[in-house]
């Protein structure tokens, strides 16, 4: 901006944003690990604040099995496991 012409709103909002970016770019990351570490309800507040409203999650093959063949297939993977476990003693 030269001394001879007045500032403009849009201007100073380009100077703004020039200036908010290399900041950004210099202390972001740690700005957000401060609120995280600082204020942990306010990084909690943040990260929904830029999620979508609805978060549609897709689980693949597992949403389409009923309870019970949930319940079967802990009860396989738990029945693995134990034995795994059992082996190794």
């Amino acid at each position: 901006m030269s001394a001879d012409s007045p500032p403009t709103k849009g201007r100073l909002s380009d100077a703004f944003m020039a200036d908010l970016v290399a900041d950004w770019a210099a202390h972001g990351a740690a700005a957000i690990a401060r609120v995280r570490d600082d204020k942990p309800d306010v990084y909690l507040k943040l990260i929904t604040s830029v999620l979508p409203k609805e978060l549609n999650v897709r689980l693949g093959e597992l949403e389409q099995l009923s309870d019970e063949e949930l319940d079967g297939r802990i009860a396989a993977i738990a029945g693995a496991i134990a034995a795994d476990t059992e082996s190794e003693t």
